[in-house]
Protein backbone atom coordinates (compact mmCIF):
# COMPACT_ATOMS: atom_id res chain seq x y z
CA UNK A 1 0.00 0.00 0.00
CA UNK A 2 2.73 2.73 1.01
CA UNK A 3 4.89 1.92 -2.31
CA UNK A 4 1.80 2.36 -4.27
CA UNK A 5 1.07 5.95 -2.63
CA UNK A 6 4.82 6.22 -3.04
CA UNK A 7 4.50 5.71 -6.51
CA UNK A 8 2.01 8.08 -6.73
CA UNK A 9 3.62 11.08 -5.08
CA UNK A 10 7.13 10.51 -7.18
CA UNK A 11 5.28 10.53 -10.29
CA UNK A 12 5.90 14.04 -10.30
CA UNK A 13 8.28 16.10 -12.20
CA UNK A 14 11.42 15.48 -10.57
CA UNK A 15 13.11 18.44 -8.36
CA UNK A 16 16.00 18.99 -6.73
CA UNK A 17 15.85 18.58 -2.64
CA UNK A 18 16.07 22.29 -1.13
CA UNK A 19 17.40 23.16 2.17
CA UNK A 20 13.81 22.61 3.83
CA UNK A 21 13.70 19.36 3.14
CA UNK A 22 17.64 18.81 3.78
CA UNK A 23 16.70 19.69 7.30
CA UNK A 24 13.24 17.50 7.69
CA UNK A 25 16.01 14.39 6.37
CA UNK A 26 18.37 15.80 9.44
CA UNK A 27 15.46 15.81 11.71
CA UNK A 28 14.04 12.43 10.45
CA UNK A 29 17.32 10.66 10.44
CA UNK A 30 17.78 11.44 14.47
CA UNK A 31 14.29 10.72 15.41
CA UNK A 32 15.15 7.23 14.26
CA UNK A 33 12.89 7.06 10.89
CA UNK A 34 14.08 4.86 7.94
CA UNK A 35 14.78 6.19 4.41
CA UNK A 36 11.44 4.96 3.31
CA UNK A 37 9.62 6.38 6.11
CA UNK A 38 11.84 9.96 5.10
CA UNK A 39 11.07 9.53 2.12
CA UNK A 40 7.36 9.21 2.96
CA UNK A 41 6.74 12.12 4.67
CA UNK A 42 8.88 14.21 2.92
CA UNK A 43 7.29 13.05 -0.54
CA UNK A 44 9.75 11.86 -2.58
CA UNK A 45 11.16 8.59 -3.53
CA UNK A 46 13.67 6.46 -1.07
CA UNK A 47 16.23 5.90 -3.58
CA UNK A 48 16.38 10.00 -3.88
CA UNK A 49 17.09 9.84 0.02
CA UNK A 50 19.72 6.93 -0.61
CA UNK A 51 21.52 9.13 -3.03
CA UNK A 52 21.53 12.48 -0.95
CA UNK A 53 22.99 10.22 2.07
CA UNK A 54 25.62 8.89 -0.08
CA UNK A 55 26.31 12.07 -1.95
CA UNK A 56 26.37 14.40 1.37
CA UNK A 57 27.43 12.36 4.31
CA UNK A 58 30.72 13.26 5.53
CA UNK A 59 33.71 11.79 4.83
CA UNK A 60 36.73 12.73 6.97
CA UNK A 61 36.73 14.43 10.89
CA UNK A 62 34.21 14.81 13.64
CA UNK A 63 31.68 14.92 11.01
CA UNK A 64 32.56 11.44 9.38
CA UNK A 65 28.89 9.56 8.93
CA UNK A 66 27.05 12.68 10.00
CA UNK A 67 24.43 14.08 7.74
CA UNK A 68 24.35 18.15 7.63
CA UNK A 69 22.21 19.97 5.78
CA UNK A 70 23.82 22.97 5.46
CA UNK A 71 26.91 20.96 4.14
CA UNK A 72 25.17 18.84 1.98
CA UNK A 73 23.44 22.09 0.17
CA UNK A 74 27.08 23.37 0.12
CA UNK A 75 28.27 20.49 -1.79
CA UNK A 76 25.48 20.28 -4.21
CA UNK A 77 25.94 23.92 -5.14
CA UNK A 78 29.69 23.46 -5.90
CA UNK A 79 28.75 19.63 -7.72
CA UNK A 80 25.92 21.88 -9.82
CA UNK A 81 28.99 24.88 -10.41
CA UNK A 82 31.57 22.58 -11.66
CA UNK A 83 29.67 20.07 -13.35
CA UNK A 84 29.72 19.65 -17.61
CA UNK A 85 27.54 22.27 -19.42
CA UNK A 86 26.35 21.77 -22.59
CA UNK A 87 27.28 24.07 -25.15
CA UNK A 88 25.14 25.15 -27.97
CA UNK A 89 25.79 26.60 -30.88
CA UNK A 90 23.91 29.94 -31.76
CA UNK A 91 23.48 31.04 -35.32
CA UNK A 92 25.83 33.78 -33.78
CA UNK A 93 28.34 31.58 -33.75
CA UNK A 94 28.13 29.65 -36.27
CA UNK A 95 28.75 32.46 -38.56
CA UNK A 96 31.37 33.46 -36.88
CA UNK A 97 33.28 30.25 -36.97
CA UNK A 98 32.23 30.06 -40.98
CA UNK A 99 33.88 33.58 -41.60
CA UNK A 100 37.14 32.19 -39.63
CA UNK A 101 37.22 28.80 -41.49
CA UNK A 102 36.50 30.64 -44.41
CA UNK A 103 39.52 33.29 -43.89
CA UNK A 104 42.15 30.67 -42.83
CA UNK A 105 40.80 28.10 -45.91
CA UNK A 106 43.67 28.32 -48.90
Amino acid sequence: MISQVLNLICKEKFKQLNKEQRHQIRILLEAGKSKSEIAYLIGIHKWTIGRELTRNIGERGQKTSVYIPRLAQNKTMLRHKTKHKSVKFTGKITNLLKRTILKLAP
